[in-house]
């Protein structure tokens, strides 16, 4: 970013960090997604008065990368001297599971 400002850059758009390895997160997040699953599915079940059987199928959607979100850095006080600020966002991965189950 730096050389892009020293080369007479003012307006950049689209940079964007990402988690370079996702998959101990999305694991965790896989984990999380069937057992949020099941505790909706039992819910339902039991609000229709019969119980839940063993899973018939099941399949996971990744849900599409979400972009990182940034505090908005106040660039009209920024002196070009200075080096570019990067602001430290968060990034969300996140697993979508579709479980389907025998109703008793």
């Amino acid at each position: 970013l730096d050389a892009a400002v020293s080369a007479g850059a003012n307006n950049i758009y689209g940079v964007s960090f990402y988690v370079d390895d996702q998959t101990a997160a999305a694991s965790a997040a896989r984990s999380a997604a069937v057992a949020d699953a099941r505790t909706k599915a039992e819910e339902l079940a039991a609000a229709s008065g019969m119980t839940l059987g063993p899973v018939v199928a099941i399949a996971e959607g990744v849900a599409p990368p979400v972009s990182p979100l940034y505090a908005p850095a106040a660039m009209d006080s920024m002196e070009m001297k200075q080096a570019v600020p990067v602001e430290a966002g968060t990034s969300t991965i996140s697993v979508d599971v579709q479980i389907r189950y025998a109703l008793q």
